[in-house]
């Protein structure tokens, strides 16, 4: 198993936003040097979360200062995005990347995120699909095909002739879904994409993509790139680890209540008797929610990764490491932890990142 990471740190106010990018930015190249396999950034808009707000530009200014690592999105919010651009930015990433790009994809889950784009927030799934629809559609035309119309609702065109550019790998990016729920998984399986979910459900995924009669070398990609995650946190002993995740999930929680006020987060749209249940939030600071953290020491954190290993069958694992207000006293404890990652825990996991590949 490889692990990866990707950051959520939250900014204090408007004031705050350049020391937390100049943080992350950072944290993402010691990760590239240390020899983590991915490191995926989200997209959030009008709050104070991952205060960038375009992963791909971030990305773009990444890219370059990468030696080893895959670069990846988690997610792009695909419904705030026109279909014909979100394929023409996504294969611009996979080129520049040599191939060890990876889009994941979302519906979102900020109210406050999908107001400020002038949709509600019930619409944003029904929009995922028709969007990704059509970026599918995009991504296959041929240059001497028939022209590709389009109509999402939200955005519209017509494709007469290719998207450019052409992507570096054959078909187009690795493709990444982010979810738990039941049909999603099946539905991802059955259009040949990775998923990042939770480890109770890669089972099901991989039943239903040894099912769907793809190509080996798509099953494989898929199967390499599926991944478990949540949250880690390593310090020099556990009870240390303990209290630093009490601390940090406590700020979380405060970061939480201060962006997204009356909106939240997040909130199925509409409720959904199916709906598995949410496992504890990770800015609980009860025994609860400090427990839904991978934490401890070096040693603890190893041991906890390999169990997870052996019950998921998942080739990679992607960590939060960043979470809750990146105040000085957070920004430093959060170094820490990713220098003892480094150091001491992704050693003993696999370092080899698969290559950027033409499949």
């Amino acid at each position: 198993m490889r692990l990866s990471t990707f950051s959520v740190a939250h900014s204090l106010g408007p004031d705050h936003d350049v020391e937390v990018i100049d943080a992350i930015v950072e944290r993402s190249l010691m990760a590239d040097e240390g020899g983590f396999a991915c490191v995926y950034l989200p997209e959030h808009h009008f709050t104070s979360y991952a205060p960038y707000s375009s992963n791909f530009m971030l990305a773009s200014y990444l890219a370059p200062q990468f030696r080893q690592a895959h670069l990846g999105l988690s997610v792009a919010v695909v419904g705030l995005h026109h279909p014909a651009r979100l394929a023409e930015q996504a294969n611009l990433l996979d080129v520049l990347t040599r191939g060890r790009f990876v889009m994941g994809l979302g519906s979102g889950g900020i109210h406050a995120e999908a107001y400020g784009f002038g949709f509600e927030a019930q619409e944003m799934g029904p929009q995922f699909d028709r969007n990704i629809d059509a970026v599918e559609q995009l991504w296959a035309k041929a240059p001497d095909d028939p022209p590709v119309e389009f109509d999402t609702g939200a955005y519209k065109g017509v494709l007469h002739q290719r998207i450019m550019p052409a992507p570096y790998r054959r078909r187009r990016p690795i493709l990444k879904l982010a979810t738990f729920k039941p049909d999603r998984l099946l539905e991802a399986a059955r259009r040949g994409w990775a998923v990042f979910t939770f480890p109770p459900a890669m089972a099901t995924y991989r039943a239903a993509l040894a099912e769907a009669g793809h190509p080996d070398e798509v099953v494989a990609d898929c199967l390499r790139w599926s991944a478990i995650g949540g949250a880690i946190h390593v310090a020099e002993t556990d009870a240390q680890a303990y209290e630093e995740v009490r601390v940090a999930n406590a700020s979380r929680a405060a970061a939480r209540r201060h962006s997204y006020h009356g909106f939240g987060y997040p909130q199925p749209w509409p409720p959904d008797p199916n709906r598995p249940p949410l496992p504890p939030r990770v800015d609980d600071d009860s025994p609860e929610g400090i427990a839904t953290v991978i934490h401890g020491s070096p040693e603890t954190v190893v041991a906890r990764l390999r169990q997870l290993e052996e019950e998921s069958g998942a080739q990679e694992a992607v960590y939060e490491i960043d979470w809750g207000f990146n105040d000085k006293t957070r920004s430093e404890t959060i170094k820490r932890s990713l220098q003892l990652l480094i150091d001491e825990v992704v050693p003993h996991f696999s370092t080899s990142t698969p290559e950027g590949s033409p499949t």
